[in-house]
């Protein structure tokens, strides 16, 4: 097995400082202790009239919530699903849970209901908090939730209090403040109970393979994870936040429940995607991360700006003139485009991590193209003589509820959490991520070839939102293309045309040329065997809801080839 590129580096002594920092330490405590410290600070922004709530108007809204679940009644060790967008009282309703003894597991919004319905069931939730707007997805399959004993709804005005299975939000507000008057406290008894091995969160995996899988995060695991990170990002209460991505996926927790606690930042709330542009303005973010389609649309956008402009006023229109840490991940992010904002002098630096281990490295301060940086302090890394990143720290999660063997086949006896992920280190220690195990081709020269890096390539063309590429057990290469609408009806209106739709569009003879080229300067650098031979563009996008995208927007492989058999097996007949 090789061994990391750490020698001059102690692992064990990193690792033995953050344990040190952590012990005996919740992140009901440190909550506790930033509220009383930041106590007239923001917590939270959101809005666009400027809406707010303090550390101590924070922390008083947990508390009254923590008292009116134990009055619900809530037995300690029980799951609460959260279904909600990025709203003030999803990050209440997360730190009430634990104080009150139990788990939360928060769920991406865009799930459908089924899928809701299957993680609700998995986890044997005892309640719910879902937004209004969202209540019909568990509400369609509640005869099949016998373990659910009620859903606390936010977002609306009326109350729910008499409605047996319902009750507002504002009801268990309610309860909670008469249940405080009669104790005359509560949440620091409560706070007392809750112990670091306790689990601090069920975060349930995207599923790009199969069911999702619900991974165990105890206090312990997220405050070493977080300690670890912290090393290099340096938070502060100066620093500002853009919560805009699903809060269920593993950034949602570091940027808005964990890091926030831990560390006083302020915490602006995008509840709208669309939002997102006028919120980055409002909130000037210090640290904003972001996958690589969200730094494409924002390349777009400075595309779009008339020429000439200053960089520092480019930075300024997108929000990002006070941006210190501009972060990636997700995905592998194109040298063009990471060279396009380096340019403008904003250093996006790239983050490798997995829900099971949170962030593992980070390329901070080593601007190498097509690396994700060494591990973070503390966390151990090492290469499997098939390729395989191995890593072992601190932050590595327990395993999987209720699944032991696929815990069992995650970690092995000594702590190493097998990532299937395929990597490779240089001289200096840091990563190259070169795809993942599962998803490898055999070229026919019999080489082993990950059509990731490859995705990557064609979507740094601005008119291919997505490309899957397809060819294991095949002869040759080809890829399914699906073009962003707005930057092709950019194009389109560019040159005088009139289109009613993507299919129209998908005959134009100048589009085909252009695709035609963008296809070529991939080829031209990567192997022969490497090489795409033809690709098929596709008239309709690719979503969450059609199943080609999970809720972190990576693709589901086995879907779309499935979904699109006739257009791939045409491709090679034609061929």
């Amino acid at each position: 097995m090789q061994e990391t590129v750490t020698r001059c580096r102690d692992i064990a002594a990193e690792r033995a400082s953050l344990e040190a920092e952590i012990e005996g330490r919740t992140l009901c405590g440190a909550l506790a202790e930033t509220a009383t410290r930041l106590a007239g600070r923001d917590a939270l922004r959101w809005g666009t009239h400027g809406e707010g709530m303090s550390w101590g108007e924070f922390y008083e809204s947990v508390g009254h919530f923590a008292l009116g679940l134990e009055a619900f009644p809530f037995p300690r060790g029980s799951f609460v699903v959260l279904l909600t967008h990025n709203r003030p009282e999803h990050l209440i309703a997360h730190h009430a849970v634990l104080h009150a003894g139990g788990t939360p597991v928060t769920l991406y919004d865009a799930l459908a209901a089924g899928q809701a319905a299957q993680i609700t069931r998995h986890c044997d939730a005892a309640l719910a908090v879902v937004e209004e707007s969202l209540l019909p997805k568990l509400l369609e399959h509640r005869s099949d939730l016998p373990g659910l004993r009620g859903v606390i709804v936010v977002g609306e005005e009326r109350s729910h209090a008499r409605e047996g299975w319902l009750l507002g939000w504002a009801d268990v507000l309610a309860i909670g403040r008469a249940e405080q008057r009669r104790r005359g406290g509560g949440l620091q008894q409560l706070a007392a109970k809750v112990r670091p091995n306790d689990l601090a969160a069920l975060v349930y995996t995207s599923g790009t393979s199969g069911p999702p899988k619900g991974v165990m995060v105890t206090h312990r695991s997220a405050l070493c994870g977080m300690a670890s990170f912290q090393r290099l990002a340096c938070w502060g209460p100066e620093d500002r936040l853009v919560s805009y991505l699903p809060l269920a996926h593993l950034s949602g927790h570091i940027s808005a429940f964990w890091g926030p606690a831990l560390y006083g930042t302020t915490t602006h709330l995008c509840t709208d995607l669309s939002h997102l542009p006028a919120v980055m303005v409002q909130a000037r973010p210090t640290f904003f991360f972001g996958p690589p389609g969200v730094w494409e649309a924002l390349r777009a956008a400075v595309g779009a700006l008339p020429p000439g402009v200053p960089h520092s006023e480019v930075l300024g229109r997108l929000g990002l003139d006070q941006c210190r840490l501009p972060v990636t991940a997700a995905a592998p992010m194109g040298p063009e485009l990471l060279a396009s904002f380096h340019d403008l002098g904003l250093d996006v630096s790239e983050i490798w991590g997995m829900t099971e281990c949170g962030v593992g490295t980070w390329s901070l301060g080593r601007m190498r193209t097509g690396t994700v940086g060494p591990t973070l302090p503390g966390v151990e890394a090492r290469i499997a003589p098939d390729g395989e990143l191995l890593v072992r720290s601190g932050g590595v999660a327990p395993g999987y509820y209720r699944d032991p063997e696929r815990t069992a086949a995650a970690i092995d006896p000594e702590g190493w959490l097998h990532t299937e992920d395929l990597a490779e280190a240089d001289e200096d220690g840091s990563y190259r991520i070169l795809g993942r195990r599962k998803e490898l081709f055999i070229t026919p020269l019999g080489r082993n070839l990950s059509p990731v890096n490859l995705e990557s390539r064609l979507k740094a063309h601005p008119l291919i939102q997505e490309a899957a590429v397809v060819g294991d057990g095949r002869p040759w290469l080809t890829a399914l293309l699906v073009l962003d609408a707005g930057a092709a009806a950019a194009w389109a209106a560019d040159r005088g045309l009139e289109v009613a739709a993507a299919r129209e569009l998908g005959r134009n003879a100048d589009l085909s040329s252009e695709l035609d080229r963008a296809v070529e300067r991939v080829n031209a650098e990567v192997a022969d065997d490497e090489q795409i031979r033809g690709y098929t563009l596709l008239h309709a996008p690719w979503t969450i809801e059609t199943g080609e995208l999970t809720p972190t927007l990576k693709i589901r492989r086995s879907v779309i080839c499935e979904k699109y058999a006739d257009d791939i097996e045409a491709m090679y007949q034609t061929r």
